[in-house]
């Protein structure tokens, strides 16, 4: 599928993110985004978004002498869910069902992406996924399905979720890998932002192979892949991708 138009505007925001998070001066954020431009003009009917999504981020990354764009984003981000960390496994330590909660938390940490959004309210995203009524929590047959797996494979997402990940492995009582990128992109955690938010404490962290955003499989490493077919269950935070690479 193309590249659709609510996701050529998110791209170009994301474009003006990194001019900021870099400080570019004028010149060369016009020359960005100029750039981003034509690679949205060149893939928006013949690229799929991901493809697209990466060679932009890739020229960001030249354009901005920058490897990693988003690092201040991301310490920023990981720093202020250490905050919370405390406070977060208290919360689990006295509900009536503490993996549930956990789970809960894990998704509410889901809010701290600079991908869609540059702007958040952590404590807010919080407490609405605490109190939301969630038709299709289907915690019950997560439930079911941790108890049955030996070990349990976390394809990471954002560098700041990492923490409320934590707090859900910290519950999970199983041999966990939690899976990062292998190269920055967006705000997607690195092995060293796992590291930063505690992670090597509770899990094994490895690096899936990718320097595309989400877990694209053509692109991760065999032996990410093998460790990916051999796990008794994964859980995907990120975009999980099959399709053959362009």
């Amino acid at each position: 599928m193309s590249i659709q138009s609510e996701c050529v505007v998110c791209t170009m925001r994301q474009a003006q993110d990194v001019c900021d998070f870099v400080g570019a001066d004028e010149s060369n954020r016009q020359s960005l985004l100029k750039r981003v431009m034509q690679i949205l003009i060149q893939g928006i009917e013949s690229s799929s978004e991901e493809s697209v999504g990466f060679h932009v981020h890739e020229e960001l990354k030249r354009i901005t002498n920058s490897k990693d764009p988003y690092k201040a984003a991301k310490e920023q981000s990981i720093q202020s869910a250490l905050r919370l960390f405390p406070g977060l496994m208290d919360l689990v330590s006295r509900s009536d069902n503490p993996l549930g909660t956990a789970v809960q938390l894990s998704i509410a940490g889901n809010v701290i992406d600079f991908g869609p959004s540059s702007v958040h309210n952590t404590e807010a995203a919080i407490d609405e996924v605490l109190k939301a009524n969630m038709t299709h929590f289907d915690f019950g047959a997560l439930e079911e399905e941790i108890n049955k797996s030996r070990t349990v494979l976390i394809l990471g997402d954002n560098a700041g979720e990492t923490v409320f990940d934590r707090v859900l492995i910290s519950r999970l009582n199983r041999e966990v890998f939690y899976a990062v990128k292998s190269q920055p992109i967006l705000n997607d955690a690195i092995r060293e932002d796992a590291v930063d938010s505690g992670l090597d404490v509770v899990a094994t962290i490895v690096e899936n192979g990718s320097p595309r955003s989400g877990t694209y499989l053509p692109w991760c490493s065999q032996q990410f892949i093998d460790l990916y077919h051999s796990a008794d269950m994964v859980i995907s935070k990120g975009h999980l991708i099959s399709n053959q690479p362009q």
